[in-house]
């Protein structure tokens, strides 16, 4: 599509920073990022939304989050994946694309930023196992709320 801003990045018609590209998907960093690592995954065929796309090109979209979370250092610590979708959605641009984020602790919908504790077979045990204090005891000590 000739109006389309992401077809015309893809075409090299506009530049971009390209972080991965492969037969199906283009990627390369927002140029206004909300995290250390802010990269915008597209399809190479056009589509609006998540409402148009087809089996192949979720999988191709999925395949390539995590070779991107790989090669951008947040797979082990953690990202989120996006994809906004029509007006009320917050879709910016009508191609659609997912937005990875990571490289730090990320804030919820709620402004509250949480990390999760690895937890252990032993504290699953606790937790799902154990009485309400139990529980309760192990949450205050292990998750802190920021």
């Amino acid at each position: 599509m000739s109006d389309c801003l992401f077809c015309r990045i893809i075409a090299g018609e506009i530049p971009s920073n390209k972080v991965y590209e492969n037969d199906r998907v283009f990627a390369f960093r927002d140029i206004n990022p909300q995290a250390p690592v802010h990269v915008l995954i597209v399809p190479k065929k056009h589509m609006d939304n998540v409402l148009q796309c087809d089996g192949e090109t979720a999988a191709a979209l999925t395949d390539a989050v995590g070779v991107i979370a790989r090669q951008e250092g947040v797979a082990a610590s953690g990202f989120r994946v996006i994809s906004n979708c029509g007006r009320d959605g917050a879709q910016s641009v009508n191609h659609l694309h997912v937005h990875l984020l990571g490289g730090k602790a990320l804030q919820r919908a709620d402004g509250i930023i949480h990390n999760v504790p690895r937890i252990n077979r032993d504290d699953a045990h606790i937790i799902t196992q154990g009485t309400a204090s139990e529980s309760w005891a192990f949450c205050r000590r292990n998750i802190k709320v920021l």
